[in-house]
């Protein structure tokens, strides 16, 4: 077993889960830290570790990060790995998957789930004329989900690695994906099983990059690209892509939500079996809804 002791720090739906999983599988670590939120929740101990840790969630307390980053925290790292993705690619992932908190935390009939997926399946019918705007609309109009706020914080991220000192790696996640990774010592901590484990297959949607054309429309990747320009051209992303037409594929867009609405339902039940404490809402659709618990 390896004692190299990893941090992977990235946006919710940048790859940080796949990217900390192939770590741990590349290097034989003995242990995995998913998505600690605060200091004290950090795994104790000696010994290999790669702790996946969400900025969004440390976004409040961005001098305990910049601790446990720089040693003040007593808890030894060797290696910093930090993760930026093309923000549309991102923002279409956090569309897919904004279902799985939702249904882990609300307590909903069938219908429910049905008029969600169904906002997809339009998006699959008519992929010219349904918007990526049209379907944030819908979600926020019906269920109180707001894509927008969920991905917010972007600029904030990108402030902080700019004041990281100590040495670290910045790798893109198209660069993971097309086994395109630079430097040498970071490529061979890639280099192994991108298995991610049955329980956590649902971070896997299109395991490619560059899927926003296929949802947003013209107008809406303007728009995008001109409040994206300094990291679009920071990181080398193309501000257009050649696309001759628009398909949306089912397995990619509303059955794999189908899917984890049903393994967040499966969750949610058997967290409660167990007894875990859980704050569960039985609003109806039209609510808006706030999410105050999270999973850790």
């Amino acid at each position: 077993m390896s004692s190299e002791r990893v941090l992977v720090l990235g946006r919710p739906k940048s790859g940080t889960t796949a990217i900390a999983k192939t770590i741990h599988n590349t290097l034989g670590l003995e242990r995995f830290g998913m998505e600690p939120n605060t200091l004290d929740e950090l795994p104790q101990g000696v010994g290999g570790i790669v702790v996946k840790i969400l900025f969004n969630s440390w976004s409040g307390r961005l001098d305990d990060l910049r601790a446990l980053i720089d040693g003040r925290a007593g808890f030894d790292l060797t290696h910093i790995v930090c993760i930026v993705r093309d923000p549309r690619d991102e923002f279409i992932s956090s569309l897919h998957y904004a279902a799985y908190d939702f249904f882990f935390y609300h307590d909903l009939p069938p219908s429910i789930r049905e008029e969600w997926i169904d906002v997809f399946r339009q998006k699959e019918r008519w992929p010219d004329a349904v918007s990526v705007d049209d379907m944030c609309r819908m979600l926020e109009e019906r269920f109180g989900v707001s894509i927008p706020a969920l991905q917010s914080g972007r600029e904030s991220y990108e402030d902080f690695l700019q004041t990281i000192e100590r040495p670290h790696f910045v790798l893109r996640y198209e660069d993971y994906i097309a086994r395109t990774i630079t430097p040498p010592e970071l490529a061979a901590m890639l280099a192994g099983s991108r298995d991610v484990g049955s329980d956590l297959t649902r971070v896997r949607r299109s395991e490619g990059a560059g899927d926003w054309i296929n949802f947003m429309l013209p107008d809406e990747i303007e728009r995008f690209n001109l409040e994206n320009a300094e990291l679009l051209n920071r990181y080398g992303y193309p501000f257009s892509r050649p696309v001759e037409h628009r398909r949306i594929e089912p397995d990619k867009c509303s059955l794999y939500v189908a899917r984890i609405i049903d393994e967040a339902i499966s969750h949610r039940e058997g967290a409660i079996r167990f007894g875990a404490n859980l704050v569960i809402y039985s609003e109806k659709p039209n609510a808006r809804v706030a999410y105050s618990a999270r999973r850790t």
